[in-house]
């Protein structure tokens, strides 16, 4: 599997959106930073857009990778594409959220939502 791009909405300390482009890396690249940085959230982004959680310690945490920065109704989500044997992959989810309803005033429960798509000429389609 070869990285492109990770796209990051409201996940970890990281308000907005924000990318990382991996494909101008080589085959062997080097994460770093200060500490509290984000380092880890990428990590846990790739994780997140594959399995649905955090990997080892954070398992079970999804909920908990949403950035505090957030606004109450801003969505927080995870892209992350990729490319197998030639073909190019992209996964989308958005992380499970509790909003305050517009017109109840009541908290609602927003579930996580996952896509998969697949690159073709026409561009992403869903596979």
């Amino acid at each position: 599997m070869r990285p492109e791009e990770l796209i990051l909405r409201n996940i970890g300390p990281f308000r907005g959106t924000h990318s990382v482009d991996f494909s101008g890396l080589g085959d062997i690249f080097l994460i770093y930073g200060k500490t509290g940085a984000g380092k880890t959230t990428i990590f846990d982004a790739n994780s997140y857009a594959f399995y649905g959680e955090a990997p080892g310690e954070r398992k079970g945490m999804a909920r908990d990778m949403r950035s505090q920065y957030a606004e109450a109704a801003d969505e927080s989500a995870v892209s992350f594409s990729f490319s197998v044997s030639g073909k190019r992959w992209r996964i989308k989810r958005t992380l499970p959220f509790e909003k305050v309803g517009t017109r109840s005033g009541k908290i609602q429960s927003v579930a996580e939502e996952v896509t998969l798509e697949r690159w073709d000429t026409n561009g992403w389609k869903d596979d």
